[in-house]
């Protein structure tokens, strides 16, 4: 039962932490852990919009003794589902 416990916080730790990689800092490939500016850079828009987007609920994140952080695969499937999609033609 020990050494299970520790196996999962190890796994637990190693998913955390956020490991350095040329696609950004998740364990995976489009798994990153993102800055507000990495996120306002990837949407296009300024930090201070990020910002009015958090506080109005458009964008979740994270607070981590006082670090926020974003994950990209949630933020961008929030963004999919609360607004619609629009094409040109």
């Amino acid at each position: 039962m020990q050494k299970a416990q520790t196996t999962m916080k190890e796994e637990n730790a190693a998913h955390l932490s956020p490991a350095r990689s040329p696609e950004g800092r998740g364990s995976e490939p489009g798994d990153e852990i993102l800055t507000k500016r990495e996120v306002a850079a990837r949407l296009k828009v300024s930090v201070r919009t990020i910002e009015q987007w958090q506080h109005d609920g458009h964008v979740p994140y994270l607070r981590i003794s006082g670090v926020l952080l974003f994950h990209w695969p949630t933020v961008v499937k929030h963004l999919v589902e609360k607004f619609q999609i629009y094409r040109q033609e």
